[in-house]
């Protein structure tokens, strides 16, 4: 099996809580994502926001802050703006980190094997791509991406459970019907992003790693922003050192 080795950047697409990680590039230039993304139904939701381009630990990286979703008024070829715009820079490796709902197992931090997208739609509907327009989806998340995920948390005496991420659109939360849906469906965990982003990932010739942090048990009545973005904070140390050691053997 072929080395991963990025002669390339590495994006990492953030999620709310995970301010921290975005702390950790050394800038050499900032794109805002009004530029990325250009006229949107949304205008309001990018104010402020900017990707950096630099250095995470001498790796070459882009890391964009805050992700785009549905529920904000975004379309879902918009979702994908920072994909897109990752892979024109010369990304090759996308590397999504986001909280969420764990409807079956223990709440923490997990890697993404697999996805159900719920959403209704794809950000491939009516984009012009080169050869055959059907994009298989059997191995989006890279195998070997995620082994070395979780041979960094080992080595660090974490557990790094693998499953499979449901997206749905938001910004309501799951009841506990959907619960018991997504469960039987085969889902560990739930969220308002990811899928889509992954999708045109992997239609672009990306490899993707995606980090899931179970905030809370889906559904539960005590659940807020509020409180997803301040359990996000409190595992940010953990995540950082994964993701650190990650790219330290890419």
């Amino acid at each position: 099996m072929h080395e991963i080795t990025p002669a390339h950047p590495v994006a990492l697409i953030l999620g709310s809580g995970f301010k921290r990680l975005a702390g950790l590039v050394k800038p050499v230039q900032r794109v805002s994502y009004e530029q990325i993304v250009g006229n949107t139904h949304a205008p309001e939701a990018l104010a402020g926001l900017e990707a950096t381009v630099g250095t995470v630990d001498g790796k070459a990286a882009i890391v964009y802050p805050a992700r785009l979703h549905l529920h904000k008024g975004f379309t879902a070829f918009e979702v994908s703006s920072l994909v897109r715009h990752a892979h024109a820079k010369g990304c090759r490796i996308a590397i999504f980190v986001g909280a969420c709902g764990a409807v079956a197992g223990e709440e923490g931090l997990g890697v993404v094997s697999d996805h159900i997208n719920l959403t209704g739609t794809t950000p491939l509907t009516g984009w012009q791509r080169e050869g055959d327009s059907f994009v298989p989806m059997n191995d989006v998340y890279d195998a070997r991406l995620r082994k070395i995920a979780c041979e960094v948390a080992k080595n660090n005496g974490m557990d790094l459970p693998e499953g499979v991420y449901a997206e749905v659109c938001g910004p309501n939360l799951e009841t506990p019907a959907e619960v018991r849906a997504l469960g039987l469906l085969g889902a560990n965990y739930v969220g308002m992003s990811l899928s889509l982003e992954a999708i045109m990932a992997h239609a672009l010739g990306m490899k993707v790693l995606a980090f899931s942090l179970a905030t809370n048990q889906a559904g539960a009545s005590y659940v807020s922003h509020r409180y997803v973005r301040a359990e996000a904070t409190s595992a940010a140390k953990d995540l950082e050192t994964v993701v650190r050691g990650v790219l330290a053997r890419l």
